[in-house]
């Protein structure tokens, strides 16, 4: 199955690959040592919100519903990043679980 079959559409297709990408680097960062955690979550954060503004930009170009669902899933992952970075108790490594769906599903509108 394609890209058009899955209902990706050109609009998104640029970022697939970043989505992607960051997908794995959580699912990769979720079982770190702490120290080591907070610094991948740093470095995915900055990336996160790059994509976020890159994404921002072109729905602003185009007005696409497909690229304003990429952006709530960047959004949702950036907020439980966010979350797993800065929690008010212990480290919540399930958020990461989540964020990692939220990209997943981000490159499937």
């Amino acid at each position: 199955m394609n890209a058009r079959e899955r209902g990706h559409t050109d609009e998104t297709a640029p970022f697939r690959e970043d989505l992607q990408r960051l997908a794995d680097r959580l699912a990769s960062a979720r079982d770190l040592p702490i120290p080591e955690l907070r610094r991948e979550l740093a470095d995915a954060e900055r990336e996160l919100a790059s994509l976020r503004d890159a994404v921002i930009r072109q729905v602003r170009e185009s007005g696409s519903a497909a690229l304003r669902e990429t952006l709530n899933g960047v959004n949702a992952a950036l907020s439980l990043v966010i979350g797993v970075e800065y929690p008010r108790t212990l480290t919540r490594r399930e958020l990461l679980d989540q964020a990692r769906e939220a990209l997943v599903g981000a490159q499937e509108p």
